[in-house]
């Protein structure tokens, strides 16, 4: 049989299951600790099991199952049209690892690194994306207030050996708004300043048990694996640390420097993998591209993504941009979908959901972790959300 078509998928008139990938990042869980190991099998007690990707990248295409049992690539099917213009994953974080701090490029400089670097920047899109926390979720995200950093400041002094004299005046003289050159030559000094005083700092700060807080307790944690010497460490004393709660939802725009450091995070983007790292990594880091594209306008805690409940009563993410929508179907809803105009997956957790398509019946139950593609233009389907929730992407 010859690769299906996405035209051969539609007139199946039927939800097909999908079948992700495992993505073994040296940050995620281990084995069983990870949340992807509930629904995935043969791997070994200390594989990480970081990602799981459903989508169309070239990096790791998801399969999908037709009615006949056989399975093609998803990205195969798609050969004669543009991919799945979104991604959907599930991250499960390491405490003691975390995520690299990183930005994502906007659509121009996205174009601009990929014709520079491809073989570092794989993609020629942007990358905006959501994160919902599965669990609790302690995130990097934006800067603090300068007033916030000067309260750093005189809670570590020792912190003051980073910065160049004559920006710790500026700080102190600014006490009325938000400089963001100035803001932004603090966050570049992390990164010039010799390690040897970066070590001195991390270590005096470390000793000091007295001086406890959330920045310190992050930066002990992950010491050990990334060495006294990454200025991502002190990155954590600049940088606004946010916990999510379950269900809690955070908008990464491009531009904004940001770095999961522990959870279970379900993840909804365009179909792109282009990170611009910094700090907290062993991998490429591009430093000068992330200080000059960084965006130093947010400042003090961000907002969290609000929802609204839909005609279909899907509550529904609002997300500020075009590129992709996110709902959930809680247990007990029963959801007619209507019309399926775009390409949609349907992804149930931590429970028990089933996906009919409302003219031949046909009819998939999903398990935890398990999911389905619905193929635009496919006729109308129905969501029943037993028992967990269910995600839907289009």
């Amino acid at each position: 049989m010859s690769i299906p078509s996405l035209c051969d998928l539609r007139n199946l008139r039927a939800p097909l299951r999908l079948r992700g990938v495992v993505k073994n990042n040296a940050w995620g869980k281990k084995g069983a600790q990870s949340r992807i190991a509930k629904f995935v099998a043969g791997y070994a007690p200390e594989t990480p099991l970081a990602e799981y990707w459903l989508g169309t990248h070239v990096s790791g295409s998801a399969q999908v199952v037709l009615p006949d049992d056989s399975v093609w690539s998803l990205r195969d099917v798609f050969r004669s049209d543009e991919s799945l213009p979104y991604m959907v994953k599930i991250l499960s974080i390491d405490e003691s690892y975390g995520l690299s701090i990183q930005s994502h490029p906007d659509a121009a400089m996205a174009k601009l690194l990929h014709e520079r670097s491809p073989e570092h920047y794989p993609d020629s899109s942007h990358k905006p994306e959501i994160g919902v926390a599965l669990s609790s979720v302690e995130i990097l995200y934006g800067f603090k207030t300068l007033g916030e950093i000067r309260t750093k400041l005189v809670q570590f002094p020792i912190l003051k050996e980073v910065f160049a004299g004559d920006l710790l005046v500026q700080l102190e003289d600014c006490t009325d708004g938000h400089n963001e050159d100035l803001l932004k030559a603090l966050f570049a000094s992390l990164f010039e300043v010799d390690s040897s005083v970066i070590i001195r700092v991390v270590s005096e700060i470390l000793a000091n048990r007295a001086q406890h807080s959330t920045e310190t307790v992050v930066i002990d944690r992950l010491a050990d694996v990334h060495g006294l010497h990454d200025p991502g460490l002190l990155a954590v004393m600049l940088m606004n640390v946010v916990t999510l709660s379950k269900g809690e939802a955070i908008f990464m725009a491009p531009n904004v420097p940001h770095a999961y450091l522990l959870g279970d995070v379900l993840e909804c983007m365009t179909c792109s993998d282009n990170v611009i790292r910094a700090g907290l990594t062993s991998k490429y880091k591009d430093v000068a591209t992330l200080l000059e594209t960084c965006s130093y306008s947010l400042a003090g805690k961000p907002q969290l993504v609000p929802s609204f409940v839909d005609a279909s009563g899907i509550s529904t993410y609002d997300v500020p941009v075009d590129d992709f929508q996110l709902g959930v179907i809680s247990a007990g809803q029963d959801v007619l979908l209507g019309e399926t105009k775009k390409h949609t997956v349907i992804w149930s957790l931590e429970g028990e959901c089933s996906v009919c398509q409302c003219d031949s019946g046909a009819t998939v139950k999903l398990g935890d972790g398990e999911s389905v593609f619905l193929p635009a233009g496919s006729g109308s389907y129905r969501c029943t959300c037993m028992t967990g929730q269910a995600f839907i992407a289009c």
